[in-house]
């Protein structure tokens, strides 16, 4: 005869929650057939109607503030408090110089009518001032680094930069009085040689002074616009700053964070996820990652440069040597300046998460020589089940000639949850002897490419070398 546990419970349920040969009725059948249901029927479509409700009226609420006026600036962090604080850190023993005398002309953002801003910044009508350095007050001084969004199609002018415009726009609120911006300070005209040492010293600017940045851009996607490698350098020098580092974005890209829009305009993100915007997780990237990211995503396509040759402005201790490499087709050269920058970072092995389509572009001056295997293994998971998985191997050995230069290798892990490859660069040991000869570049040149191995140290920052870092994001 059935128990009652077998007439008020289904079959598949009775097993569960009743152990063998006991009739003890432990559960209570009559919520699983009555209160449950009721529960369903009444409390979810009753949660739903509330959430409904909150979000009309969050609606209404933001509106009524915009049309007030009253939502112009959420700040994503408190004005004086720093988000990214990194404590017992080792100083680096090459620091940034300090700024020498001289100076620049700045926008003199006094002098800028907010109102001629709405489309963004008109550049040549900027009103500009020549400051001299040292400044009394480094908090009323700024420079920016930006994205060059000009020709956006919700800019109404080529000429016209939405990142500026709110980059002043920002200063002027908060009584920055003079905007240092590369576009304006620097003399584009000058020769190369000249140039270069003013590109170079105008980037201690990035580490001695408070920072602006702004680098939204509808037309890229962010994680890339981070990759591009003027930018890529510019953050780099930002490791160094020991002021305050403001993002300002108007696309939310940059201030981009997982939560739905409706808590974004009301400025209700938590403070413990102050650090989830999309600048600072790439800020991060960034900081831990060396040059040769940049150049490798130049080579898949990712990333586009307008002169690819501007390496020389962005590594100044490597400019003789890039300079002799420009006449080399564009993906030679590329593949040139990843492996001489690679060789610049401690140590002859690397890892790079990278796409490995520069692998198959066609070489002038080297030759790739390549493996890859698709093994089947039968393994054991964690259901003990017995499956099939296919290891996929790549081995790319990089030669100019006879001479091996490196080698690039790549090992899927079943357990890594990214789809892009983690690529293992070794360098061979006479590497740069071998580019140096491809080049016909003579032994001086590389004695002096040796001698300047903790400048170009120097150069890819080091991620440990920052004791306190203050950064701000604001959407505008």
């Amino acid at each position: 005869m059935p128990s009652v546990r077998d007439i008020l419970l289904p079959p598949e349920l009775t097993d569960f929650f009743f152990p063998d040969n006991d009739e003890t009725e432990v559960f209570p059948a009559i919520f699983l057939y009555t209160i449950w249901p009721i529960l369903l029927v009444l409390i979810y479509p009753t949660l739903c109607v509330v959430f409904l409700i909150e979000g009309i009226v969050e609606v209404v609420f933001v509106c009524w503030l915009k049309t007030r006026r009253l939502l112009r600036h959420q700040y994503l962090s408190a004005e004086r408090e720093p988000l990214l604080v990194q404590e017992n850190r080792i100083e680096h023993a090459i620091r940034p110089r300090p700024l020498e005398t001289g100076g620049y002309l700045a926008i003199d953002i006094a002098a800028v009518d907010i109102s001629t801003l709405k489309n963004g910044a008109l550049i040549p009508s900027l009103p500009r001032r020549f400051i001299q350095f040292p400044v009394e007050d480094p908090f009323q001084v700024a420079v920016l680094s930006w994205r060059w969004d000009f020709s956006q199609s919700n800019a109404s002018s080529s000429d016209r930069s939405l990142n500026v415009g709110h980059a002043i726009k920002y200063a002027k609120a908060h009584g920055i009085l003079f905007l240092f911006i590369d576009i304006i300070s620097l003399d584009q005209t000058l020769p190369t040689g000249e140039l270069i040492q003013h590109v170079a010293r105008f980037g201690d600017l990035y580490t001695t002074i408070p920072v602006i940045v702004a680098y939204d851009d509808i037309r890229l996607d962010f994680d890339y616009i981070m990759l591009r490698p003027w930018i890529f350098s510019e953050i780099k020098k930002l490791l160094y700053n020991p002021y305050k580092i403001v993002y300002v974005g108007h696309l939310r890209q940059g201030t981009y964070v997982h939560k739905s829009v409706l808590h974004w305009w009301l400025g209700r993100v938590p403070r413990s996820r102050m650090t989830e915007t999309s600048f600072v997780e790439q800020l991060r990237k960034v900081w831990v990652a060396d040059f040769v990211t940049p150049v490798l995503e130049l080579l898949n396509g990712h990333i586009s440069m307008a002169d690819i040759h501007d390496f020389k402005f962005i590594i100044p201790p490597l400019w003789g040597i890039f300079t002799a490499a420009e006449s080399l087709p564009p993906s030679d050269y590329l593949l040139t300046v990843a492996l001489l920058l690679s060789a610049s970072s401690y140590g002859r092995t690397r890892e790079y998460v990278v796409e490995g389509a520069f692998l198959t572009l066609p070489y002038t001056k080297f030759q790739i020589k390549s493996l890859v295997t698709n093994k089947e293994r039968t393994i054991t998971d964690m259901d003990e089940f017995m499956v099939k998985r296919v290891e996929h191997t790549e081995v790319h050995e990089i030669c100019a000639g006879s001479v091996k230069l490196a080698t690039f290798e790549y090992r899927h892990e079943r357990w890594r949850k990214s789809l892009v490859p983690r690529y293992t660069v070794t360098l061979a040991p006479d590497m740069e002897k071998g580019i140096f000869a491809m080049l016909e570049l003579g032994p001086e040149a590389r004695s002096l490419y040796l001698g300047l191995e903790i400048e170009r140290v120097a150069m890819l920052g080091d991620h440990d070398s920052i004791r306190n870092l203050n950064v701000a994001v604001v959407e505008q």
